[in-house]
């Protein structure tokens, strides 16, 4: 209140007469003093006594790192010991029956402060992904007891949980959910980060031609709709770490307001929140142009290359389309020609991962695309280079399965050797109501991220 007093005597000093501003400011001091009695809470104040006490700011940080590290290691040293006793079971080839969480009976829970909801710590459910069949790999049971030990010795843990790359999920504790509806942990953050653990550049390129508006194959949605659940599954898989842009094409290339058109955002949530919103207001429209959506893609890498140099990142486009280049808007060498100056500036150190979905694609544009992912330009007659990685080109043949085709994009960049240590995330929000958290993900056997979990 006496910040607003202060800023509105100096609108009126600049305004009034000096008599004017000395009445003004006469008033109120008297609201102040007599209306809300100002003066006589300070002399209460005054009458205190207080004790000065200094800080050892040095040791009281010191003892704070010393605080949180402990708390991170019990945090590992549980996600060692979930890992040890899942791989046991794997070696064993244990496979339960699957206790799905939407099938529990809410009565049979009971309400628990640490969750922030309804529980039954003695047990574990699962969720599944619309792709996994019940009869898929599952051992939750059998790291039941370990899950129980953990919570006891640490009271503050929160989920724990196992997620298989089949799209199994095992979750203690068991908690009721109100739908069987798919639920894919193999696109939640800490999966991708525990299977990649270094930060991903990324950047999807949407075609948004008139011939998206088509029903896709197998689905009865449009396979413009389809795209945008896939380019949403993606947004929704990244953390923090990571950064990302988005590009909608058909004739014309098109970007997100404001500064996502000028380089690489970071994926906090409010990014890809914007992010997802842009790409669930595209429609299709137009013809097909390649060339000119590339040379865009390949220059919100080139803004952000700098820094990429001083942290090395996996840099990927995720190319989707359905259908072949419109000749007049680039050939196919000028569109290789156009990627190959592009990643060139790039020491070629972009990944392009391309998706033809639809009938629309003949064979040509398959070729085409397939070139474009293993950076061919030697089949286009233009210098070939060492330096760049080859992708993945995959024509989805059932276009309803373009969201686990697009999703899964991160696997290309997995780890040929093991991974010793748990990986801490960023934090996020819970899918499951705990808000934001941080996990201690640990994947285990190779080229597999099946991953034993431990929130903190």
């Amino acid at each position: 209140m006496i910040l607003v007093a202060c800023l509105l005597c100096g609108v009126f000093t600049l305004r009034a007469s000096s008599q004017a501003a000395q009445s003004f400011s006469n008033v109120l001091n008297a609201f102040a003093n007599d209306g809300l009695g100002v003066n006589d809470l300070q002399s209460e104040y005054d009458r205190l006594g207080y004790t000065s006490t200094g800080v050892d700011a040095r040791n009281t940080l010191s003892e704070l790192s010393t605080a949180i590290n402990r708390k991170f290691q019990d945090r590992k040293s549980i996600a060692l010991r979930l890992r040890a006793e899942a791989e046991k079971h794997l070696r064993n080839g244990v496979n339960n029956a699957v206790d799905e969480c939407c099938h529990l009976s809410r009565s049979s829970l009971t309400y628990d402060s640490r969750f922030s909801d309804h529980v039954d710590v003695n047990r574990q459910c699962n969720r599944l992904a619309s792709t996994t069949s019940t009869g898929q790999f599952n051992i939750g049971d059998e790291l039941l007891s370990s899950f129980e030990g953990n919570l006891k010795s640490n009271p503050t843990l929160k989920w724990q949980y196992f997620g298989s790359q089949e799209g199994l999920i095992s979750i203690y504790p068991a908690f009721q959910v109100a739908k069987c509806d798919s639920y894919d942990p193999r696109f939640r953050p800490w999966y991708v980060s525990a299977a990649v653990p270094e930060p991903k550049d990324v950047v999807l390129v949407i075609d948004q031609s008139g011939s998206m508006s088509d029903i896709g194959r197998g689905s009865s949605s449009s396979r413009m709709e389809l795209a945008k659940e896939a380019a949403k599954t993606v947004l929704y898989s990244l953390s923090p770490n990571d950064r990302v842009g988005v590009i909608a094409f058909s004739n014309i290339v098109r970007f997100p307001t404001g500064c996502y058109k000028n380089g690489l955002a970071t994926a906090t949530t409010d990014n890809v929140e914007k992010l997802t919103t842009f790409v669930d207001n595209l429609y299709p429209t137009g013809s097909t142009n390649y060339k000119a959506s590339l040379s865009a893609a390949f220059d919100l890498f080139i803004d952000a290359f700098p820094l990429s140099n001083q942290n090395p990142r996996h840099k990927v486009i995720l190319f989707l389309t359905d259908g072949d280049p419109t000749p007049s808007l680039g050939d196919d060498t000028s569109i290789m020609r156009t990627i190959r100056d592009k990643n060139q500036q790039l020491r070629f150190e972009v990944v392009i991962l391309t998706y033809g979905m639809g009938d629309g694609i003949g064979n040509d544009g398959e070729t085409l695309l397939a070139k474009i992912a293993a950076q061919d330009y030697a089949y286009y007659s233009l210098p070939s280079t060492s330096l760049s990685t080859p992708g993945i080109s995959d024509i989805v043949r059932t276009d309803s399965n373009i969201r686990q085709q697009l999703g899964s994009f991160y696997t290309f960049f997995e780890p040929d050797s093991e991974i010793l240590d748990p990986i801490l995330s960023v934090p996020y929000y819970d899918a499951f109501g705990l808000g934001l958290i941080l996990t201690v993900p640990f994947p285990f056997t190779r080229r597999r991220a099946e991953s034993a979990c431990s929130p903190g």
